[in-house]
C-alpha cells in the first residue's frame, strides 16, 4: 500500500504537469480547414498549376435588377480592379473580357469595356455583345442580366493566405455594398473559413456542456462536493494533458481534432466512476480510505487498463486511414488515451484519501442501488428468454443489415454547413442564376503531341457532350477562344461549330498562343489542352458518377489522348473514396486487435471474440441505421466504427474481468454476482458516456453533429447487447466448457 508521502508525490507531479500543459494551451496550433483534411496534392494538380498558372478560385457573384446599367458596370469593375491590386490576383469580370474582332489587317484582340468607356461603342451595342457572347453566358452574366459574377484566382498555398484573402474579399465587398443590389461570395476558401469558425464555435459551446453534464451526473450519483472535487479534478487534468500532448506531437487541430477535447472529457470520467464506485464498495466492508484506494486500485487494475487499451487501440485504428487528419487524430488520440489512464488510475487513489471522501458517501446497502437492480434483472431476463434473445437479436441484425447497401459517401464540403449559412446561400444563388461555384479541371494531351485541327475537332465533339451533361453548367477550352477568332474572321455574332478549313484553324491556334487568356487553357512542349467544366447542383453533386460518364465520352470521342482530372473538387471525391478504404481497414483492424488483445489479457481467444461480438453487432444496427435514414458516409461518421468500438467493450471487459474472478473463487451463481458487482457502474459511466457524445448535437457542423450523436447510439445499442446478449453467450460457453479460463 504506498504511504502518504507516496500519494502526495503522484498528486504533485500530476499537478506539475497539467500546470505545464495550461501553459502549452495557447501555443496549440488550430487550423480547421479542409486542406488539412486532403491528402498530398495530386500530381495533376501541380502540373496543370505549374503548366497554366492556376491559382485558387473565389467567385463574387452580384446580384441586381440590371447588371449592365451604366452604374453598375462601373461598380463592377471598381471592384474587380481594387480585388486585383489587393490581392494580387487575377479576375476576370464582364468589364474586363476580351474578345476578337474584325480589323484592318486581320483579327485582333479588343475589350469592349474599354471601347463603350471611351465612347467607341454605345452602351446597347455592349448590351447586345454580352448577351451574346457565349464564353460570358452563364459564366459572368446571367441570361436575364440580373446576376454577374467575378471569377478571381489568386496564389493561396498557406492557410493563412486563404485566411487573409478571405477577410480582405469580406471587407472589400462590405465596402462596395449599394442600395438594390446584393453581393456573395463563394469558393473553397470562403468555405474553409467558414468551417473553421464554426469549429472554434462548436468547441466553445460542447465541451462546456460536456463539462457541465459531467459535474451534474458526479454530483448526482455520489452528492458530495470531495466526490465531485476528485473526479472532476480528473477529468480536467486529463483533457489539459491530453490536448497538451496532441499539440506536442506536432498535430494541429483540425475540423475532425477539434472533436478530441470533448471526448477526452468523457472517456476520463468512466474510468473515475468505476474506482469510484469500487472504493466505496471497500469503504462498506469495513476498509479504512488507504486500504480502501489500494485496494479498489489494485483490483481494477486489468480492467482499467484493458478498458484504455482498447479505446486507444480503437483510434489507433484510424492510423491506417490515408487522409493525413485521419491519421493524425487516431495516432494522438490513442496517445492521449493512454495519459488519461495514468491520471485516473494513480491520481484518482492517490486523491480519494486525502480529500476526506468519507464514509457518509457508503452508506446505504448496496442493494438499494436502482442501477444495480436495473442490470442484474436485464442479465436475469435474458438468460431466462434466452431463445428470444437470440430471435429478436438476428432479426435485428437482418433489418439493419439491409440498410447498408445503401450507405452513400459525401464528397461535399457544403454539405456540413447549415443551409442558411452564407456560403450555401451564395452556392445557390450562383446554382440558380450562373453556372454553379465548383468547376472540374480536365487536361487532356493529345496522342500526337501537337494542337492540330483534328484535335481541335475532335476536343469540341468531346466539349459538347461534356457541356449536355445534366451538371454541367458552362464548359471553356481553347475551342472557344479559336471560334471567337472564327467569328470576327467571318463577321458573325456567333459561331456554334468550328466550320474554318484545317489551313485556317491552324493559323488561328498560332495566332490564340500570344493572347494572353490563352495561357490559361493552352500549353505547349508537350502538348496539353484544359477544359474547364462549371458545375451545378451544389451539395448534391456526383461527382464520382460525372468523371466515369467523362471517361467513357474520352474513349470514344478522344481516342489517344491522355484525360486527367484535376482540381479541388476532384480532390474531395477522392477524398470520399479514402473514407471507405480507410473505414474497412480501420475496422478490420480494430476488431482484430480488441480481440485478440483481450482474448490475451483474459486468458482465451473465445472470451476476447464474446466481448467483441455483441459490440459488433451495435454497430451493424448504427451503420444500417445510416443507410435507411439515407445520412451519407464523411470524415467524421467514417471514424464511428473505430471510436465506438474501442469504447463500447469497455462494458463487456469490466463484466467479464469481474466473471473471470468470481469463476475463479465461487463459480456458482458466478454470473448473477458479476452483473450485480459491476451492473451499476457500467450503466453510470456508459450513461455519462452517451450522454456526452449526445451534447455533442449542439455543434453546428452536421458531419460532426451527425458523429456525435450516432457515436452515443452506438454506445447505447452496445450496453444494451452486453447486457442482455452477452450473459446469453456466457451461459452457452459455460455450458460447453466449465472450466474457468485460466
Amino acid at each position: 500500500m504506498p504511504s502518504r508521502r507516496s500519494r502526495r508525490a503522484i498528486l504533485l507531479l500530476l499537478g506539475l504537469g497539467g500546470a505545464a500543459a495550461l501553459g502549452f494551451l495557447p501555443r496549440a496550433r488550430f487550423d480547421p480547414s479542409v486542406h488539412a483534411l486532403i491528402a498530398e496534392q495530386a500530381g495533376e494538380n501541380r502540373e496543370l498549376e505549374r503548366r497554366f498558372g492556376i491559382g485558387a478560385e473565389l467567385i463574387v457573384g452580384i446580384e441586381a435588377d440590371d447588371v449592365l446599367g451604366p452604374e453598375v458596370l462601373r461598380r463592377i469593375d471598381r471592384l474587380g480592379r481594387r480585388i486585383e491590386a489587393r490581392l494580387d490576383a487575377s479576375v476576370l469580370s464582364i468589364t474586363q473580357a476580351p474578345d476578337v474582332a474584325a480589323g484592318r489587317f486581320g483579327p485582333q484582340r479588343i475589350v469592349p469595356y474599354r471601347q463603350l468607356r471611351s465612347g467607341t461603342i454605345q452602351p446597347q451595342d455592349f448590351r447586345r455583345w454580352a448577351l451574346d457572347q457565349p464564353l460570358l453566358r452563364g459564366l459572368l452574366l446571367a441570361r436575364n442580366a440580373q446576376a454577374a459574377a467575378l471569377l478571381i484566382e489568386a496564389p493561396l498555398e498557406s492557410s493563412a493566405q486563404r485566411r487573409r484573402a478571405v477577410a480582405t474579399l469580406q471587407e472589400l465587398l462590405a465596402q462596395a455594398q449599394w442600395r438594390g443590389a446584393r453581393l456573395h461570395l463563394a469558393g473553397l476558401a470562403v468555405v474553409e473559413e467558414e468551417i473553421a469558425r464554426a469549429s472554434r464555435a462548436d468547441l466553445a459551446r460542447v465541451l462546456p456542456a460536456v463539462l457541465l453534464l459531467i459535474a451534474c451526473a458526479l454530483l448526482l450519483r455520489y452528492r458530495t462536493v470531495a466526490a465531485l472535487g476528485v473526479c472532476f479534478g480528473a477529468v480536467l487534468l486529463s483533457l489539459l494533458l491530453g490536448v497538451a500532448v496532441y499539440g506536442l506531437l506536432g498535430f494541429r487541430f483540425n475540423m475532425i481534432a477539434i472533436l478530441l477535447p470533448p471526448a477526452l472529457a468523457i472517456i476520463a470520467v468512466e474510468n473515475a466512476i468505476h474506482l469510484l464506485d469500487r472504493y466505496l464498495e471497500q469503504r462498506r466492508a469495513g476498509a479504512a480510505p488507504e486500504p480502501a484506494a489500494w485496494a479498489a486500485s489494485r483490483q481494477l487494475r486489468l480492467p482499467c487498463l484493458l478498458t484504455s487499451v482498447t479505446t486507444a487501440v480503437g483510434f489507433l485504428s484510424l492510423s491506417w486511414a490515408e487522409a493525413p487528419a485521419l491519421r493524425e487524430f487516431g495516432l494522438g488520440a490513442a496517445a492521449a488515451v493512454l495519459l488519461t489512464w495514468v491520471v485516473t488510475y494513480f491520481g484518482i487513489p492517490a486523491a480519494l484519501p486525502e480529500a476526506g471522501v468519507d464514509r457518509r458517501l457508503a452508506r446505504g446497502a448496496p442493494r438499494s442501488d436502482p442501477l444495480r437492480r436495473l442490470a442484474l434483472g436485464l442479465g436475469q431476463v435474458a438468460r431466462r428468454r434466452a431463445g428470444t434473445v437470440g430471435v429478436l437479436c438476428a432479426a435485428a441484425a437482418l433489418v439493419l443489415g439491409a440498410g447498408l447497401p445503401r450507405l452513400t459517401v459525401s464528397s461535399s464540403i457544403l454539405s456540413a454547413l447549415p443551409p442558411d449559412s452564407p456560403s450555401r446561400r451564395a452556392e445557390r444563388f450562383l446554382d440558380q442564376h450562373l453556372s454553379g461555384s465548383q468547376s472540374l479541371e480536365i487536361l487532356i494531351r493529345p496522342q500526337s503531341d501537337s494542337l492540330d485541327p483534328g484535335f481541335l475537332r475532335r476536343l469540341e465533339a468531346f466539349q459538347r457532350r461534356a457541356a449536355a451533361m445534366p451538371e454541367v453548367r458552362h464548359a471553356l477550352s481553347p475551342v472557344d477562344l479559336v471560334k471567337r477568332v472564327q467569328r470576327a474572321a467571318a463577321g458573325e455574332r456567333s459561331a456554334a461549330r468550328l466550320s474554318a478549313s484545317d489551313e485556317e484553324l491552324r493559323e488561328w491556334i498560332e495566332l490564340i498562343e500570344d493572347a494572353p487568356e490563352s495561357r490559361a487553357l493552352l500549353a505547349r512542349d508537350p502538348a496539353a489542352a484544359r477544359l474547364t467544366l462549371r458545375l451545378g447542383r451544389g451539395a448534391a453533386l456526383d461527382l464520382e458518377a460525372l468523371m466515369d460518364r467523362l471517361i467513357r465520352a474520352a474513349r470514344r470521342l478522344l481516342p489517344g489522348s491522355d484525360l486527367r482530372f484535376a482540381g479541388r473538387a476532384v480532390e474531395l471525391s477522392e477524398l470520399s473514396r479514402q473514407v471507405v478504404r480507410s473505414q474497412r481497414r480501420s475496422l478490420l483492424f480494430a476488431l482484430g486487435a480488441i480481440a485478440l488483445l483481450l482474448g490475451v489479457l483474459l486468458g482465451s481467444l473465445r472470451w476476447g471474440l464474446l466481448a467483441i461480438l455483441p459490440n459488433a453487432l451495435a454497430l451493424l444496427g448504427v451503420y444500417g441505421l445510416m443507410g435507411w435514414l439515407a445520412l451519407p458516409l464523411s470524415l467524421p461518421t467514417a471514424m464511428i466504427a473505430a471510436v465506438a468500438l474501442g469504447l463500447a467493450v469497455d462494458v463487456a471487459v469490466q463484466l467479464l474481468a469481474r466473471y473471470r474472478h468470481e469463476l475463479a473463487t465461487r463459480p456458482a451463481h458466478a454470473l448473477e454476482r458479476s452483473l450485480a458487482r459491476t451492473g451499476s457502474s457500467n450503466l453510470a459511466a456508459s450513461a455519462v458516456l452517451v450522454a456526452g457524445f449526445w451534447a455533442g448535437g449542439l455543434g453546428a457542423l452536421a458531419p460532426t453533429r451527425h458523429f456525435a450523436v450516432l457515436t452515443g447510439l452506438a454506445l447505447l445499442l452496445a450496453l444494451l447487447t452486453d447486457l442482455v446478449l452477452l450473459p446469453v453467450l456466457l451461459d452457452r460457453l459455460r455450458g460447453a466448457d466449465k472450466r474457468p479460463p485460466m
